[in-house]
């Protein structure tokens, strides 16, 4: 795949973050917008004015993805030239540990967050995504947290949607646009959280195609050998028993959330 055809932009918030966008980025202002949407709305606002063709790979990033992940504009790019020929998307997600060792994106959010998994399985089911979000099973291949990742346009053009429907039900819902929740040190509303996990809500249509690199994900606990190890395994184990159905996996999962609960 040739590099020309992916375009990397770096979102800033003030004139302190665009100062700290790698080279190779494009900068994307967002200083005029709603800081309580993070990254959503620049990325929202840019595919509103510019819908991508298919072949055509895009990904946004705050100023702390290099903080979150210990990546470079490099990892990403080597990244798309190795593994993602045959992907829709890439996966560079922060906290990918939260996303191992949860069973999947919404549950690990609703206890951060609560009322998050009832708003998710709202939206899902009126963007037409027959999940049941309470016992759907996330792999990493299927998990992303802050929008770390590439896609091509088929996938931003369906994340576009989703999320304009799910500005709709906020808007025509003053209850659910007035919903908060805890941030640290204050109260903020819960839509950029809800959002933040319809990427993976995409990714498990079975629609699109995904891939990640373990190694890469490595990078952000590079001193801690033995829980990489572990949560590779929960991942596995997550894997096959949403492949097979045998409750062994299940059991073998929980085993290892035991031992991984233990070196922490």
């Amino acid at each position: 795949m040739n590099n020309s055809s992916l375009k990397l932009y770096g979102i800033f918030y003030d004139q302190e973050t665009s100062k700290s966008i790698p080279k190779g980025m494009t900068p994307l202002d967002n200083i005029n917008g709603p800081s309580w949407l993070f990254e959503a709305h620049p990325i929202h606002h840019y595919l509103s004015q510019s819908q991508p063709k298919d072949d055509e790979w895009l990904g946004f990033f705050s100023p702390k993805f290099a903080k979150k992940t210990n990546l470079s504009v490099s990892d990403i790019k080597g990244m798309f030239n190795k593994k993602c020929k045959n992907s829709d998307a890439c996966l560079f997600s922060s906290y990918f540990d939260q996303a191992a060792i949860s069973l999947n994106v919404w549950l690990q959010g609703d206890a951060l967050h609560p009322g998050l998994l009832a708003i998710s399985q709202q939206l899902a089911n009126l963007s037409g995504y027959e999940i049941d979000l309470k016992t759907r099973i996330n792999s990493l291949n299927q998990t992303v947290f802050s929008h770390y990742l590439i896609a091509n346009g088929k996938f931003w053009r369906e994340w576009h949607r989703v999320v304009t429907i799910y500005f709709s039900m906020v808007k025509s819902n003053s209850k659910l646009f007035q919903k908060l929740t805890p941030h640290p040190g204050e109260l903020i509303p819960i839509h950029a959280f809800v959002i933040e996990r319809i990427p993976s809500l995409i990714l498990n249509s079975g629609a699109l195609m995904s891939t990640f690199d373990f190694a890469l994900y490595t990078k952000q606990f590079p001193g801690y050998s033995l829980k990489n190890v572990i949560l590779k395994e929960i991942d596995h184990c997550k894997k096959m028993f949403s492949n097979t159905g045998n409750t062994v996996w299940l059991s073998r999962y929980q085993k290892q959330l035991r031992r991984y609960q233990n070196i922490m």
